[in-house]
């Protein structure tokens, strides 16, 4: 699959997938199940206050921090929060 030169040029470990993933989605999750989520290791604050502030711009989230009408139906799609948003718009846009 890959050279053991290739092997030994990578790194011992890699980068934990919570300094990876996006967090739109499990923001929304947190507000649709209004709590707080206890993590094993927690993502970094200012990656959670980023995904939080996507949120507001998306108008998935009310100035008060809990899910807007728009943020529970897109919460109802099956797809990446930005999908959702998306597809939400196209059909307004349609009407």
């Amino acid at each position: 699959l890959y050279s053991k030169q290739d092997f030994d040029e990578r790194e011992d470990f890699t980068v934990p997938e919570i300094l990876k993933a996006d967090l739109l989605d499990t923001v929304l999750l947190s507000k649709k199940f209004g709590g707080e989520l206890r993590w094993p290791n927690p993502p970094p604050a200012e990656r959670w206050r980023k995904a939080e502030e996507l949120a507001h711009l998306l108008g998935l989230l009310e100035e008060s921090g809990r899910l807007s009408p728009l943020g529970e139906q897109v919460q109802r799609i099956p797809l990446d929060a930005r999908l959702g948003r998306s597809l939400l718009a196209a059909h307004a846009l349609s009407e």
